[in-house]
């Protein structure tokens, strides 16, 4: 990995194939630019496929691989390579915006945490309140193309920060953070 990354790593999901993606708050890997994700080799070489551009504007808190092997990146962020986008993104293999995934004005606080169901559905949890002007405190379900699954009722949310979300094999979800109430 030669000097590895100048500043903290948050994420890192690793493709079948070996590669392994990785976001932070970084700006650099082994001396290249890498504005907060990265995509590397197996053993440690920078992916060049992967082309982010100027990258995101702030930091990368949770990346995860779709089945179609496409990427949900959700941080702190507001723009992506000079594109706005508020905390969540999809992006494809080679970099570039997945524009079938419309995330509107997204998210108005951080994303911490990004589970992808076996049905396509994404579960999100972070720091925010709201997402496209509709009310989601820290937690809310997505469909695969970035609207609102409305069949994912959670009351009031959590009263504090989610910093991570997993799926039991029985599909019930485990939340993790700063809150001490949920739904009131």
């Amino acid at each position: 990995i030669g000097d590895g990354f100048n500043d903290t790593v948050y994420a890192i999901a690793v493709k079948d194939d070996g590669q392994i993606w990785v976001g932070g708050q970084f700006t650099t890997y082994n001396g290249q630019t890498a504005s907060k994700i990265i995509l590397l080799n197996a053993d440690g070489s920078i992916d060049t496929n992967f082309v982010s551009g100027t990258g995101f504007n702030d930091t990368c808190f949770t990346i995860k691989i779709n089945y179609d092997n496409k990427l949900f990146v959700g941080g702190l962020f507001t723009s992506y390579n000079g594109i706005t986008t508020n905390s969540i993104i999809r992006l494809n293999t080679d970099g570039s915006v997945d524009t079938s995934f419309v995330y509107g004005t997204g998210f108005n606080g951080a994303v911490r945490s990004i589970v992808v169901q076996s049905d396509n559905k994404i579960l999100v949890g972070g720091e925010f309140t709201n997402y496209n002007g509709t009310s989601a405190n820290r937690i809310i379900r997505l469909n695969s193309d970035g609207t609102i699954d409305t069949s994912f009722t959670v009351g009031t949310g959590f009263n504090f920060q989610v910093y991570s979300i997993e799926l039991q094999s029985d599909g019930k979800i485990l939340a993790a953070g700063l809150f001490n109430t949920y739904s009131g």
